[in-house]
This record gives C-alpha cells, sequence and structure tokens, in this order.
C-alpha cells in the first residue's frame, strides 16, 4: 500500500493541476497570499488529505484588484473564501464583509458579514452546518476539535495548522468560508470581499452558476481481500475535474435494490492528468455476487455521472468454486468417456470450458464450452485404447483470469472386433518374399504376419508391424534365412486393434523366394531297348519326381553320331520318364542325355550318354504249319510274319544226309506245291523270308514221306 506520506503529496499535486488559474493581474499588489483548500476522507483511523483546492489572494489597498479561485461554483451555490487571517474581535481583522453582484449590470451589495468566532462551540457548530454544504457525507468525527481551536488562537493563521487548516469543514468553522445559496442557475456573478479593520478589497473574477463537468469516475477491477474479509475495488478518473469524493452503490441483483454502503476510500495519481481510487467494502458478505457502480464529487459537491455497473463476487481467488467430484466412466459400447461433476454458485461463472491432450503435461485443447450449470458431458470421436487428460477451466464473472483443476484422465477400449486386412498379394524377390496389403479399418494398431509351408498349418513369423493412422497401403518383406526358393509358402495376415483385439485371417497370397532355388536331381540308370521293330528304340530312365517333387519333367537330348560331320543335338521334351525314338535309321548310331526340369524353372547337370546303333532290318521267318501229298506234289502251307504282306519266302528242301537246296519261291501267300519230289523219299522242308536280298532265319522244319 503506498504510504500515507506519498499519497497527500499526491493529492496536493493533483489539485494544485485541477484549479490552477492564469497569472494574476493587478495595478498595486501589495500582499499575495496562496490558500489550498483541502477536503479530508477518513482511512485506517487517520486523516489522509485526497484533494488540494488552490486560491490565490491579493489585498490591496488603492486598488481592487480581480483575484481569480476566491470563488467557485459549488452545487449547492457560489463558494466564497474570504483568505488566511482568521479574524479576531481584538486583532487587527474583526470580521470579513461579502458583496455580491448581479451581472451585467447590478451593483454590489451586502450578502453576507462573517464575524469573528469567539468560542470553541461557535467553531463546533460552524463545522457542523458546513456539512449540509455538500451533497456528500462528512467524517467530521477525525477533526481534534479541541486542539484546532487552542492552535488557531496561539497563531490566528490557517496555515499554522497544516493541512487541516486548509479543509473545508475548518475553513467554515472560523468563519473564512460562506456558500452563496441565493444565486439562480445560468446568471452570472461577482464578489468583493472586504477585510474589516485594515480594508483590505479583494474581487473575485466574474462567474456563471452552472455546475462544472466532473469527469466520470470507472471502475477498472476487484479484488477480495480473504484476510480482511474485504471487497475492494479499484476505479480511476481522467481529465480536468475529477472528482475527490466516490460514492458506491451495490446490489444483489443486475438490474435493481441498488443502495449506497459505507466504504473507505484512498487514491493517488499515476499521472498528472489521472487519479485512481481504491476503495474497501468491508460489509460485503463472503461468497456473494454483487454488482456495483460509482458516482464521485469534486470538492465543492459537483457531482459527474454515474460509472457503468460491473459485477463481483466476495471470493477471493483461492476460493473461487470448481468442478468438484469429477466422475469419469467409460463407455465401451458408444466408444466414448462419459463425465459429471458437481459445481457449486454456478451464477458466479460466466464461461466453462473443457480441455483435452493425450499428453499429460501439454497440448492440450478446449473440446467444449459448457453452460455453467451443466453437470454432465460424453466426449465422443475418440480412438479406443488411449489415455485422454482433461482439465476444466473456469471464467468467472468476477475475475480477470481463469481458473482450472487439476487434470484427470479417462479412457475405454472397443469391442468391436477390427476388419482383417484387404487385397494381400505375395510376391517373390531377391531378399524373400514381399508382401502388400491394404488397411481400411480404423483405430488400428498394427498386424500380425502369418506363414505356411504347403500341407502345414500358418504359424506367426513376425513381431508386430505397425500401423499409421494416415497410410493405407503397407509392405512388408519376409527375410527369414530359412526360406527356402524350392518351396512355395502360404501367407496371411490379422489385424489387432488399439483395443488388443484380433480380426480374423486375411485371404492368403502364395509365393517363392527367389533365393536359395534348389537345382533338382538328374537322371539316372539310362538305357534303351527295342521290340525287334524297325526304326524304333525305347529310351527310359530314373523317374526322379518320385523323390523330388520339385519335377516337373525331362529334357531328352538327341544326337546322330557320326565320324564325317557333326550333328545338331534334338531336343524332346517329356512329361514321363521315357521315350519311343519313332525316327531311328538302320545302320545309324544315337546318343540319348537326359535333363531333370524342376517347376521353379531350374535343370539339373545332364545323364550319363547312352548310345544306340541301329543294325540292318531282322526279317521275321513265317511259320510252317502243314506238308501233304498232293496229286501235284508237295503241298506245303504256313503263316506268314506280322506286317508281311510284301515279303516273299524260299523254300528248302533236303534228304537226309544232304545239304539243303532252294526249290522254289513263293511270291506272296501262305502255301506253295513241290511238283518235283520223287515219290516214293523222305524229304525235310523249311522256309526262309525274303526282302529284297535279305533273308530272314529259316523256318521250323517239318518232315514229309511222298508216296
Amino acid at each position: 500500500m503506498i504510504s500515507k506520506i506519498f499519497m497527500i503529496k499526491e493529492k496536493i499535486k493533483i489539485a494544485v493541476s485541477n484549479f490552477k488559474q492564469s497569472s494574476i493581474r493587478s495595478q498595486k499588489v501589495e500582499k499575495q497570499q496562496l490558500i489550498r483548500v483541502c477536503f479530508f476522507a477518513s482511512l485506517s483511523e487517520k486523516i489522509i488529505p485526497i484533494t488540494v483546492l488552490s486560491l490565490a489572494f491579493s489585498f490591496a489597498i488603492s486598488a481592487q484588484p480581480v483575484m481569480p479561485g476566491i470563488a467557485r461554483v459549488g452545487a449547492k451555490g457560489i463558494f466564497v473564501f474570504v483568505g488566511d487571517q482568521v479574524s479576531n474581535r481584538a486583532g487587527k481583522i474583526t470580521a470579513y464583509r461579502i458583496e455580491r453582484k448581479t451581472l451585467p449590470n447590478g451593483d454590489f451589495s451586502e450578502a453576507a458579514r462573517l464575524e469573528a468566532v469567539s468560542s470553541v462551540s461557535m467553531f463546533k457548530k460552524n463545522m457542523e452546518a458546513s456539512a449540509n454544504w455538500v451533497p456528500y457525507k462528512m467524517n467530521l468525527d477525525q477533526y481534534r476539535v479541541d486542539s484546532i481551536w487552542t492552535r488557531m488562537k496561539q497563531t490566528g493563521d490557517l496555515s499554522s495548522l497544516q493541512n487541516t487548516g486548509l479543509s473545508l469543514p475548518v475553513m467554515a468553522g472560523f468563519n473564512m468560508a460562506w456558500l452563496d445559496t441565493k444565486v439562480e442557475a445560468g446568471k452570472a456573478y461577482q464578489y468583493r470581499i472586504t477585510a474589516i479593520g485594515t480594508n483590505e478589497i479583494s474581487l473575485s473574477s466574474e462567474l456563471i452558476f452552472n455546475s462544472p463537468g466532473v469527469t466520470k469516475p470507472r471502475i477498472d477491477r476487484f479484488r477480495y481481500n480473504q484476510v480482511r474479509k474485504t471487497l475492494e475495488i479499484y476505479s480511476y478518473a481522467k481529465g480536468e475535474n475529477k472528482p475527490v469524493q466516490i460514492e458506491v452503490f451495490r446490489s444483489e441483483e443486475r438490474n435493481k435494490g441498488y443502495v449506497q454502503v459505507p466504504v473507505k476510500t484512498g487514491f493517488f495519481s499515476p499521472q498528472p492528468d489521472s487519479i485512481q481510487y481504491h476503495i474497501w467494502d468491508s460489509t460485503a458478505l463472503p461468497a456473494q455476487m454483487y454488482w456495483y457502480y460509482v458516482k464521485g464529487y469534486d470538492v465543492l459537491g459537483n457531482a459527474s455521472a454515474f460509472s457503468d455497473t460491473l459485477s463481483y463476487a466476495s471470493l477471493d481467488f483461492i476460493q473461487m468454486p470448481l468442478p468438484k467430484q469429477i466422475s469419469v466412466q467409460a463407455d465401451n459400447d458408444a466408444q466414448g468417456i462419459h463425465f459429471s461433476w458437481q459445481l457449486d454458485q454456478p451464477e458466479l461463472i460466466n464461461m466453462l470450458t473443457l480441455y483435452r491432450s493425450t499428453n499429460s503435461v501439454n497440448g492440450f485443447q478446449p473440446i467444449a464450452v459448457l453452460a455453467p450449470d451443466q453437470l454432465k458431458f460424453t466426449d465422443e470421436n475418440l480412438k479406443p485404447a488411449t489415455a485422454y487428460f482433461y482439465y476444466f477451466e473456469v471464467v468467472y464473472k468476477t475475475q480477470e483470469r481463469p481458473k482450472r483443476t487439476t487434470s484427470f484422465a479417462g479412457s475405454f477400449t472397443s469391442n468391436k472386433t477390427p476388419q482383417q486386412p484387404v487385397v494381400v498379394t505375395a510376391e517373390g524377390v531377391k531378399e524373400g518374399v514381399s508382401l502388400q496389403w491394404e488397411n481400411h479399418e480404423e483405430n488400428i494398431s498394427g498386424f500380425w504376419l502369418y506363414r505356411a509351408e504347403q500341407g502345414k498349418p500358418l504359424q506367426l513369423i513376425s513381431g508386430p508391424i505397425p500401423a499409421v493412422d494416415t497410410i493405407r497401403h503397407y509392405t512388408f518383406t519376409d527375410t527369414d534365412s530359412l526360406l527356402s526358393g524350392g518351396k512355395f509358402y502360404q501367407y496371411a495376415l490379422k489385424s489387432y486393434s488399439t483395443s488388443h483385439l484380433e480380426s480374423i485371417f486375411s485371404d492368403t497370397a502364395t509365393a517363392r523366394p527367389l533365393r536359395n532355388i534348389p537345382v533338382p536331381h538328374p537322371p539316372l540308370q539310362i538305357n534303351t531297348n527295342t521290340d525287334g521293330e524297325a526304326g524304333k528304340v525305347w529310351v527310359l530312365w530314373e523317374d526322379v519326381s518320385k523323390y523330388d517333387e520339385m519335377v516337373m519333367g525331362y529334357m531328352l537330348l538327341r544326337q546322330k553320331n557320326s565320324s564325317e560331320k557333326k550333328h545338331k543335338t534334338d531336343t524332346i521334351f517329356c512329361s514321363v520318364n521315357f521315350y519311343v525314338d519313332t525316327l531311328v535309321k538302320q545302320g545309324e548310331s544315337y546318343a540319348y542325355t537326359v535333363v531333370s526340369q524342376s517347376i521353379l524353372g531350374m535343370q539339373s547337370v545332364h545323364s550319363e550318354t547312352v548310345v544306340f546303333s541301329a543294325g540292318k532290318k531282322m526279317l521275321p521267318p513265317p511259320s510252317l504249319l502243314l506238308a501233304t501229298t498232293t496229286k501235284q506234289g508237295v503241298l506245303l502251307q504256313w503263316e506268314p510274319p506280322a506286317n508281311a504282306d510284301a515279303l516273299r519266302y524260299n523254300i528248302y528242301r533236303y534228304e537226309r544226309g544232304k545239304a539243303p537246296v532252294k526249290t522254289g519261291t513263293a511270291v506272296a501267300g501262305s502255301s506253295f506245291t513241290d511238283k518235283t519230289a520223287v515219290k516214293g523219299k523222305l524229304y525235310f522242308y523249311s522256309l526262309r523270308s525274303l526282302d529284297g536280298g535279305q533273308e530272314s532265319e529259316k523256318s521250323n522244319e517239318m518232315s514229309l514221306s511222298y508216296q
């Protein structure tokens, strides 16, 4: 609090600034005195000056100088101040005569005679009468009447009493000030003062009886002092004629029931053209809402307009009500958080705001502005299984700064099963298997990746693959060192939500890595075979697919062997483990090699090479079935070999002990008659097939005794 001495100095400076007049003109000036008239208010049981009025007096013998300031317009009339030398019946000045002239054409006539005050009782009576000169209430109890009277009788000079002697009640008590109430509004007047005993005369300036404008005070702010149980009001005024007395009006309702309340007031001047008022209302009950306006008066009782009305509560900032008994309840089905609370005295609150963050320290943002009487709220559009932090901020109708609660937390978990990943694809790459998928579900925390070999169940192979809210397309590469390029793998994924619920499996995708690709086994035990049919050879080899499931077929490499020139290699693809070569030519040699082929596009090394040589054509002999005697000779009948339509047959005959001789040739058919046979002899017959110049082996023999 500003010291009272400092406040006194400030009041004097303000008053001098407010009432400083133009230079005093005088033809012959014998004496000038500066009289300061002060008004006092009571603060903490001590008298503190709150305004000073500067008055310039001049007393002349041979002239009547005009002295601005000795007459001033007040609320109830015109004040006239006669000087600082107190009249005394036994002294130099025994009384003061005040004359008034109505302008422009009136003459001076006596309006009042201020006699010397002869007793302390008269002094006190005059002080009490001056309380009616102004519309505001004077506090006369603060004056030590006996002490003032004694001091004045010793000195006879108001200035000897310092600020106390220059106050309006004291000047009125010694008949040094007078209020002219017989004036009319709008008319101009001038006053002449004569000091009886010395005949010193002074004139006031001309002035019109109209209430001068007083600067309207404004309420700046409030504060409730919890220790002193006092509501403090801070007001200010800025301008030329600032109030020196403040009246405070209070109501418990906004627009009715205003009454003036007793207050204590102090002020100081932070700048020459402004005053700040500090007002103490000790009658305000605790925890009560009030509406206030103020009205000001200058030292002579001229009133200002009413200030604007402002509200305040008689509560210390620490005691201002906050939401309490806050309940937080998760709603897993509705996916939200319900809040409820209690709040005392909602009428004191201007705005209630709920803030939220996912961080307990910072990042809070307002999410709802609530009515003061609202006691429930549901926060929606939240992410499940996420910790949210909240606090209430309260803006009071009577406080400049908001107040907030301690933070509190809430969360919920979702009962909804998340959707599985979609559009799952897999592709073999050099690093392993690359998988792609899409996620169209919100509140997904991540994914699990599963893998299976053919015919085996899916197994979890990954840690959590994190999901990102802003990403819909995901890629992951399985780089497991145990992956084999010779196997196809099935993959599937599951989503897991922020509430730790898993989806069902996604569709599966199949791929094999493009690394560690096995080479198939080469065929073993390759050989050739012929069934005797000319121009055909069977090439057979081991069936590798029985123990190597990757083998899907074979590649047969065939090449003619010739010392004369190099022949090209024929490539023959086989799905089984044999091949019938029908392009073999008699007398030629052929080299065969087999290569295994896998479904992975890999080839084995070459098998061993086997060579097949095709000799001349072996003619099959017929089967001699019957030899009979006929009139023409010996009839031979046989069974031709298969596919032997174009064959001819040589017939051989011999007798026991002799070499076989050809007896004829059958061009075609299955019979022949030997007409050269001699009766009585035993013959042995056989046949040979004939194709060109090539003869087959002989057939079986038949014997016949020709009779």
